[in-house]
């Protein structure tokens, strides 16, 4: 693959320097430590690429010694003021002398070294260290489901992914007494104010994770922090699918909720119903009755009318044949 090809693909993807920088500020409290433990020290970055942690360690009083592959990269530290050298990393460490550095570090390097070399890399920085030195190792997270499965194999020079498992083995076979961890990079605030999805499981672990390592059998301060670091920083996959196995149980149990109250609703409907028969019975009797009794009120009032019609004609014959006083005496008897 040629230097310009790769150096075109780093520009676009592996972001803007000021990012890349910002990223590595992660990396502070080490530095911190390293002022204190190792003053004098000298840092050698391999696969320092643009030049962005060669950058950091100048400005925390440093001496950083960058190396690569790539001769516009080794251009591009050059062009800053850093110092960069064109040579592959294990044989530069090759050079060194055993005892004579303070830090290694190789940011998004140890995906592209085959597993004999990364051996051969890790025995290297061991000797090269100080007693209480360091070396940062970070690489793409295989935790996060899409960058394992996805991103990863878009740089065309990666050739595998490197479990935490599997890094921390490298470090202690090569000798280093202390490991960390360090997960990097998730978008936590995005996480915590987002609900538990497929997504989240497959894209919200940390897309990073990075080697921590001392040459030391001391107990350092900083061992703290870094244990603070593994234990509540960034995203694992197990803290993201526990959270979506949370959310679907929350789930469930509000469907089950809803399904019971679905039910009780049915259970009240039905009641309803058999309330509104009853009710409609009830009308329908009373209704009856009505008609009944307004059939009988008719009968009534017919009967009247046929009582009046009679009397009426007996008045008007008595009329003509009797007086006055025995047209009352008449209808007193007859009560009316």
């Amino acid at each position: 693959m040629s230097q310009d090809f790769y150096w075109e693909f780093e520009q676009i993807y592996r972001g803007p320097e000021f990012l890349i920088k910002g990223r590595l500020q992660a990396y502070q409290p080490v530095l911190d430590h390293l002022r204190e433990a190792l003053p004098d020290c000298v840092a050698v970055d391999v696969g320092c690429g643009r030049g962005e942690w060669l950058t950091l360690l100048a400005e925390n009083g440093f001496r950083g010694i960058g190396v690569d592959t790539n001769e516009s990269m080794v251009q591009r530290c050059h062009e800053q003021g850093l110092e960069a050298h064109l040579a592959d990393a294990l044989a530069y460490l090759q050079s060194c002398s055993s005892d004579s550095l303070g830090m290694v570090t190789g940011f998004h390097i140890v995906e592209h070294v085959p597993g004999d070399k990364l051996q051969a890399l890790f025995a290297e920085v061991f000797r090269v260290l100080r007693p209480g030195g360091v070396v940062i190792f970070e690489t793409p997270n295989p935790e996060n489901l899409l960058v394992s499965t996805a991103s990863f194999y878009l740089d065309p020079t990666h050739l595998h992914p490197l479990p935490r498992q599997l890094l921390q083995f490298y470090a202690q076979w090569a000798g280093f007494s202390r490991s960390f961890i360090l997960r990097l990079q998730e978008q936590r605030e995005l996480y915590d104010q987002a609900p538990e999805t497929l997504k989240s499981v497959l894209g919200a672990v940390s897309p990073d994770h990075a080697l921590v390592a001392f040459k030391s059998d001391q107990q350092w301060a900083v061992y703290e922090t870094l244990v603070q670091h593994e234990q509540d920083g960034g995203l694992s996959q197990q803290a993201v699918i526990e959270r979506f196995d949370a959310g679907l149980q929350r789930e469930r149990m509000q469907l089950a909720q809803l399904q019971q109250q679905v039910a009780d609703l049915h259970d009240s409907v039905a009641s309803l119903a058999a309330e509104a028969s009853r009710l409609h019975g009830l009308l329908t009797e009373v209704e009856t009755r009505q008609h009944s009794a307004r059939d009988e009120q008719e009968a009534h009032r017919a009967h009247d009318r046929q009582q009046d019609e009679r009397l009426s004609n007996i008045e008007q014959a008595l009329g003509k044949t009797f007086g006055t006083r025995v047209r009352r005496k008449l209808k007193a008897i007859i009560g009316r």
